[in-house]
């Protein structure tokens, strides 16, 4: 039959996607940590871990955070060495991708 197309229109909630890119043996940054936080204050954090996450097992170094109608996050990331970035005045509803270059 023909092919059909659906679309959700349930919900107007904002999220964020992150992924880390570093230089090699690690370059998905897998045992960093990131820490997103919203103008109310609350603060979320996820693990880049190896293997599968609630999202896919295929992409376990993306880091999803559900945001619900905020607009701006402030983004924290402690690097495996243990090297912190923080950016300030991160835009809701995009996915970003953080390339560290050393």
């Amino acid at each position: 039959g023909e092919a059909r197309y659906y679309q959700s229109n349930c919900s107007t909630n904002r999220a964020l996607m992150i992924s880390l890119q570093q230089p090699a043996p690690n370059s998905l940054a897998i045992g960093a940590r990131i820490w997103v936080t919203d103008q109310k204050g609350i603060t979320r954090f996820r693990d880049i871990t190896a293997g599968s996450n609630n999202i896919s097992s295929s992409s376990p170094s993306v880091a999803h955070f559900g945001l619900a109608q905020e607009d701006m996050v402030e983004v924290e990331v402690r690097w495996p060495d243990g090297e912190i970035d923080r950016l300030e005045s991160v835009q809701a509803g995009r996915w970003i991708k953080l390339i560290r270059s050393h």
